[in-house]
């Protein structure tokens, strides 16, 4: 009887140890670069769906704006979008011109939605912890990166795991695990308002009753709950990650090939060596690039690879391109 509970014993120790080390890898998180990439994929493809069905027919449909909401909802534009002829308005109107009058709304509240959630969710590894953007545990982060990286990033990832794992040794575990979630669910469910009563908002279709409006912005939320998870299975990684918007890809000329910008579907690209776009300059962001850094082991985080390329709208900078048509305040059509 002693030597079948020794037995018993020792299998136990023996699963529970395989258990917690796959936690300790990074395979219990978000799996390979390949599994990544699948899940940012699936976000990506799950805010255009949305952006689709709620986005307004036409950018002629948005309502006349106040004077605030005017300079608000061009500020969030701007973020996303580049100017033409330096000019705010002028970026404005031209994309309510014949051309792209009926595709704008939904690339814009597509690229608006992609922009906030990257910034603020997916690309913030304590976004559920920090109230600020800045807050204590970032910053003490960075100053470990400064001192040793590997170690920071260690640290950075044994801590969300712990309070990402779904596993716990005991009750007490159990129910700070539960607690942690059920507050990562009450910020992305925060969140999820304040975008919906962001300048994003000019960007959806009228909704005829409140119990519309509430569809929506569940849809909404489900989204940015999609985020929050992912956010915590990617940062509870040894990996690190980035991203590249407009600020950091506006003077990056397209090319074909290109390992960091993928070309809209409305340019109806035959593949990845159609070079019919090459020397356009991005015109807007409508995801961001996402470059992860490191591996499982806590190695190499200076070296970038994709993860995924920015999806990006062209414009040819001068005049027209043989075999394309540029209306005339420089927008590809």
């Amino acid at each position: 009887m002693h030597a079948k509970l020794l037995t018993q014993e020792k299998k136990l120790h023996d699963a529970q140890a395989r258990v917690f080390k796959s936690i300790d890898g990074d395979n219990w998180t978000s799996g390979d670069d390949s599994t990544v990439r699948a899940d940012i994929e699936k976000l990506h493809s799950r805010m255009k769906s949305w952006a689709k069905v709620h986005a307004l027919d036409a950018m002629t449909e948005m309502g006349e704006l106040g004077p605030e909401d005017l300079v608000d909802f061009i500020m969030a534009v701007s973020q996303v979008a580049g100017a033409v002829n330096d000019s705010a308005l002028h970026t404005l109107e031209s994309f309510k011109s014949p051309r792209a009058n009926k595709k704008s709304p939904a690339i814009l509240l597509q690229a608006l939605l992609a922009h906030n959630l990257y910034r603020d969710i997916v690309g913030r590894p304590f976004f559920a912890i920090d109230q600020q953007v800045n807050g204590a545990n970032w910053e003490l982060f960075q100053t470990l990166l400064r001192i040793n990286e590997k170690e920071a990033h260690a640290w950075r990832s044994k801590m969300l795991r712990v309070l990402n794992t779904p596993l716990a040794e005991n009750e007490v575990g159990k129910a700070a695990i539960d607690a942690f979630a059920n507050h990562r669910r009450t910020i992305c469910y925060h969140y999820a308002h304040s975008l919906y009563s962001s300048p994003m908002k000019h960007l959806l279709k009228p909704t005829a009753t409140r119990e519309e409006a509430e569809e929506v912005f569940k849809s909404l939320e489900l989204i940015v709950q999609s985020a929050g998870e992912l956010s915590g299975r990617l940062w509870s990684r040894k990996t690190s990650l980035s991203t590249q918007g407009l600020t950091e890809l506006k003077d990056t000329p397209f090319k074909a090939g290109s390992k960091m910008l993928k070309a809209h579907a409305l340019h109806k690209l035959y593949d990845e060596e159609d070079d019919r776009c090459d020397g356009f300059a991005v015109r807007v962001v409508v995801h961001p690039a996402v470059l992860g850094y490191g591996s499982s082991d806590g190695d190499d985080y200076k070296t970038a690879r994709v993860w995924m390329k920015a999806e990006v709208l062209l414009v040819e900078p001068t005049g027209g391109k043989s075999g394309e048509e540029v209306e005339d305040d420089g927008i590809l059509v």
